[in-house]
């Protein structure tokens, strides 16, 4: 055993201290200074070599820093190093009674980085209150789970709320933890620019202010085949039989429309006309002629051109066209049936005198 005083300052120029009995020391060659500890076969070597210095460890045997009788810092046998724990199960593992915090700060501001060099990734089981950014300078950023979910979260002081969540089939959830559909959404969605849906030729949705603007084409499919709404080129189409463009028409429907009010705004060439003092009335006998030829009124369209359908407008017109008509024979009619019930009343009064 070495005894040195309390000198308050000991300078060793070179060689060795030893403490304690050595058997089968090991050779350290060309060390300039060492302070060994020895009992038993464990050892502790203190040395300085080549203007490093060495804190060894007997072969097989673990470093450890301690605060009283509890382990601050240890490096094992394996090379794995434990904070707060003895039996550190990673390279590193931190450990503590409440929260383990592993922190990197900046003096200047910057974002403290991880970086992982030729690595698979980056495993994160939990975060403190705040932002965590997972950064790649090169390539992508990989979240990884074996078979189970990756959960996004944030902590307040009522615990942890779930926010989204990608469930193990690819399903993706944001406020709801049990999506259904491959992205569930409990909550109000909102584009800023575009909205794009994919699956069709041109598909493009953009959400403006005052609603919904598609671009292109776009194409609804309800759960049923008869609920098919297509949006072509701004031309709308309602139907499984309307997938194509219908030439000259801005909606085309299907089907049977039911509304309760329907509002053609079509003013041009009203059949006002009609009334004017010059108009051509034709006779009644021209029509009877033309109805008998050709089955239907003049200027009314016949059972064969229905084929191609009609437009509501032009046929309400043609319609009103015709009530005036028919009112000016009316006119005509009861215009000679007065006078001939005049000329009846003043025979009949010339019979009895």
């Amino acid at each position: 055993m070495l005894l040195l005083p309390n000198l308050g300052q000991a300078q060793f120029t070179e060689g060795e201290i030893t403490i304690g009995d050595w058997v089968g020391s090991p050779n350290y060659a060309a060390v300039a200074h060492r302070l060994k500890f020895n009992t038993a076969n464990s050892y502790a070597l203190l040395q300085h070599s080549s203007g490093h210095t060495y804190l060894n460890a007997a072969p097989g045997r673990s470093l450890f820093l301690r605060i009283g009788n509890q382990n601050g810092l240890v490096l094992r046998s394996n090379k794995r190093v434990g904070i707060g724990t003895g039996n550190p199960a990673d390279k590193l593992h931190v450990q503590d009674a409440t929260r383990p915090t592993l922190r990197l700060s900046s003096n200047s501001g910057h974002v403290g980085q991880l970086s992982m060099v030729t690595a698979n990734g980056l495993y994160a089981p939990g975060a403190t209150p705040g932002d965590m950014v997972l950064r790649s300078l090169s390539d992508d950023v990989s979240l990884y789970s074996i078979n189970g979910n990756i959960r996004f979260l944030n902590e307040t002081t009522n615990g942890q709320n779930e926010k989204m969540v990608i469930k193990n089939d690819g399903k993706v959830g944001m406020g709801i933890v049990t999506p259904l559909y491959d992205l569930d959404v409990a909550g109000t969605i909102r584009a800023s620019s575009q909205l794009r849906l994919g699956g069709f030729t041109n598909p493009e949705m953009t959400t403006l202010s005052d609603g919904l603007l598609f671009k292109g084409s776009a194409r609804f499919i309800g759960r049923q085949p008869l609920m098919k709404l297509n949006f072509l080129d701004q031309q709308v189409n309602i139907g499984t039989g309307l997938l194509n463009h219908v030439s000259g028409y801005l909606l085309t429907v299907d089907g049977k429309v039911l509304v309760e009010e329907l509002k053609v705004q079509n003013s041009s060439n009203w059949p006002d006309y009609v009334f004017e003092k010059d108009y051509d009335l034709a006779d009644l006998e021209e029509i009877e002629a033309y109805v008998k030829a050709n089955k239907h009124l003049p200027e009314v369209p016949g059972a064969s051109d229905l084929v191609d359908g009609i437009e509501v407008g032009e046929m309400q017109k043609t319609l009103l066209k015709k009530v005036e008509e028919l009112t000016l024979y009316l006119i005509e009619m009861n215009k000679t049936i007065a006078d001939q019930q005049e000329k009846i009343t003043s025979l009949e009064a010339a019979q009895t005198k």
